[in-house]
């Protein structure tokens, strides 16, 4: 609407009124979602995973999410030209834009519709997986797809998207990235809109850094098949774990074994349970910590420590102690009950005795779990 002196104009005075900016915004039923990548640099070329939620209930859900550089847009210009103003619509509504197409990676399912822009009759041409009044839409509030555009300059922007259809409130996105993306500080856009309801939910999370090269920055991941998940008192488990350096350059790092956030040792020198490993640019490795809870016990302060106690439940991670945020866990659980205890039997009877030369040979046997508890092998 026309301001004059800080009130609302009569059409009339229109033509006394200066527009000095234009705003536009997305009414939305709700705020959707999205777990924020944890780590905190990304290489150009990489792919960003991450959660998001619409958090409304609908039968069918379409969600979108976009990467974009937040920079990257903001230089560029969008002029909205008005016609007609006794009687403005958005029929006399027409942009001009410094930047001609939107290009980068991009997936999307059919029959995919969100804020009134069918995605899904997109070809896979140059420019194609956005129109600059499709940015509008998305990124800026849902007014720009029906506008008229004119490019008055030759940019092309680079975007990431990822469309689905008919997913529930949660779904898991991949949004790719390629080379020739500027180095930078990027955002995430996501929309959910509800094909029964019509609902519509976003959000927006920033800060996302795409870079050439990335610092060291190393993470822990459980192998959970190959880590015990019970202990009988007295008794000794085993975690191993994946872990990796993602910089491009060699580092040093420590990891630590806790319970419940704090940290295990060994009662008889009272040392915790830390892992020293070195790590090449981009390298990974397996670390496999062996406690025997005998002899060992959990930190509660400088001086005091607790047993491993039967009937209850650890949470034990493996911490890298440069990125604590990394670590993963496990569940032990403190038990009397006779841990899996796997016995194999050979079916001779099913199974070949004989084979000849570059023939296939044929084992049956019976895999049987004779222990209490479940397990795995």
């Amino acid at each position: 609407m026309p301001i004059t002196n800080g009130t609302v104009a009569d059409f009339e005075d229109f033509s006394r009124t200066r527009a000095v900016g234009i705003a536009m915004a997305t009414v939305q039923d709700t705020g959707s979602t999205v777990e924020r990548p944890d780590r905190p640099e990304y290489r150009l070329g990489e792919t960003i995973e991450f959660e998001a939620n619409a958090n409304f209930q609908d039968e069918n859900i379409q969600q979108v999410a976009l990467l974009y550089e937040e920079s990257d847009l903001g230089n560029q210009e969008i002029d909205l030209v008005a016609n007609n103003v006794s009687e403005l619509s958005v029929d006399d509504i027409s942009t001009e834009t410094t930047f001609t197409a939107v290009e980068g990676p991009r997936r999307i399912d059919d029959n995919v519709s969100i804020l009134g822009r069918e995605l899904s009759e997109r070809d896979d041409g140059p420019g194609t997986v956005m129109t600059p009044g499709d940015v509008l839409d998305f990124v800026s509030g849902e007014v720009g797809g029906d506008l008229n555009n004119t490019p008055t300059g030759d940019d092309v922007l680079n975007i990431s998207m990822v469309a689905k259809s008919d997913t529930g409130p949660e779904t898991t996105f991949e949004l790719e990235t390629q080379g020739n993306f500027s180095e930078g500080n990027y955002s995430i856009i996501h929309i959910a809109q509800g094909n029964e309801t019509g609902q519509l939910s976003t959000t927006k999370v920033d800060g996302i850094s795409l870079q050439e090269e990335i610092d060291p920055y190393v993470t822990s991941d459980i192998d959970e098949a190959a880590s015990d998940t019970t202990v009988q008192p007295g008794g000794e488990f085993t975690v191993e774990a994946d872990v990796k350096n993602f910089g491009y350059s060699s580092t040093s790092e420590s990891f630590e074994l806790s319970a419940d956030g704090n940290l295990i040792i060994n009662t008889s020198a009272e040392k915790p349970k830390i892992k020293n490993i070195d790590f090449g640019a981009r390298e990974s490795q397996s670390i496999n910590f062996s406690v025997n809870t005998k002899n060992a016990a959990i930190s509660t302060g400088r001086f005091s420590s607790e047993p491993f106690e039967l009937g209850e439940d650890y949470n034990i991670s493996a911490v890298p102690t440069q990125n604590p945020g990394e670590a993963d866990s496990i569940t032990l659980t403190v038990t009397d009950e006779e841990p899996a205890n796997f016995s194999v039997d050979i079916d001779e009877s099913a199974s070949d005795t004989e084979v000849g030369q570059n023939g296939d040979l044929t084992v049956v046997s019976n895999v049987t779990n004779v222990g209490n508890l479940s397990g795995t092998k």
